[in-house]
């Protein structure tokens, strides 16, 4: 009696390069949604929705302040994370926190990055701040 075994087919060497090239493309396109998803400002930056262009005011003011970065993660300070004055070296004051939360840290010279330590206080433990600045 003939016992029949399961028939394995090799693939051929192009179609294991194309499968290889395949879940490598797979891979990328997973990591830059990754990025995409947890990287907010470049997020709204490629959407077009940039907060920057929307006029604010921090609860506990009558003044007009204007976006100007977010939190920098973990105390960076990058791009992103950045408050500078405009014109250089004029004196700015920052809002630094979320809706309800504020804390505002008066006359800074140039710029200051947005996270705990440069400002020197957590308005908002736990939650992802936001700076908007205005004249001093």
């Amino acid at each position: 009696m003939k016992t029949s075994s399961p028939r394995v087919t090799r693939l051929s060497r192009r179609a294991r390069i194309l499968l290889s090239v395949a879940g490598l493309v797979v891979v990328i396109a997973l990591v830059a949604v990754a990025l995409l998803a947890f990287d907010r400002p470049l997020l709204a930056r490629l959407t077009g929705n940039l907060p920057g262009e929307a006029i604010v005011s921090p609860e506990g003011s009558s003044a007009d302040w204007k976006f100007c970065a977010y939190q920098g993660l973990w105390n960076t300070c990058s791009w992103d994370s950045y408050c500078e004055a405009d014109p250089r070296g004029s004196v700015i004051d920052v809002a630094y926190g979320v809706t309800g939360h504020w804390y505002t840290k008066y006359a800074i010279t140039g710029g200051i990055c947005c996270n705990d330590a440069s400002i020197g206080y957590d308005p908002a433990y736990g939650q992802e701040k936001l700076c908007y600045m205005q004249p001093h």
